[in-house]
């Protein structure tokens, strides 16, 4: 066949951007075209040729925690090009906030690296209500809105909530104290 093989005929990226290029081994007589099967990988020089040749190529950062392939076709010789996902993280707006001994409404915001983090929220505070009352799930960036119930005890408590692996606590005073 024209071409007989591409070398190497697998590539691995991280999700960072890069650059890479593939051997043509064909009869000096054979004439070929490289494609590229998806849009993050663009050809550069090399695309098509006579015998020999070399295709580079580039492929552009990953946006996403999942990996991704493509193939780079010459004739029927093929190269699959694998590129890893993002490592999925995540950021609170803070990591604690005071309330009366009244209570009331809270949110800290949750933002990630990628659209398709995905994180939980869970809490075993009795006093803190909110979606997180059992395990939550979601996924990219978002609010967590809960509500502090009344201290009526003279006794300030603290509770917390794991959110995307973060501990997030919640200092309450106690009925007849300031927060």
């Amino acid at each position: 066949g024209c071409p007989t093989s591409l070398s190497p005929a697998a590539s691995n990226f991280t999700s960072d951007a890069g650059m890479g290029s593939i051997t043509v081994t064909a009869p000096a007589s054979c004439s070929w075209t490289a494609t590229s099967s998806v849009p993050w990988m663009v050809l550069g020089s090399g695309t098509s040729g006579t015998g020999n040749g070399t295709v580079t190529f580039s492929v552009s950062s990953s946006t996403t925690t999942g990996s991704r392939w493509g193939r780079i076709a010459v004739g029927s010789a093929v190269a699959v090009v694998t590129q890893a996902g993002l490592v999925g993280g995540a950021t609170l707006s803070a990591m604690s906030a005071n309330f009366s001994a009244a209570g009331g409404n809270g949110q800290v915001d949750v933002s990630t690296n990628a659209p398709d983090f995905a994180w939980s929220v869970t809490s075993e505070s009795d006093w803190l209500n909110g979606v997180f009352s059992s395990t939550f799930l979601t996924v990219g960036p978002a609010s967590v809105r809960y509500i502090v119930s009344q201290n009526t005890s003279p006794t300030p408590r603290s509770g917390t909530v794991s959110i995307a692996g973060y501990t997030y606590t919640v200092n309450q005073a106690g009925r007849g104290s300031i927060a």
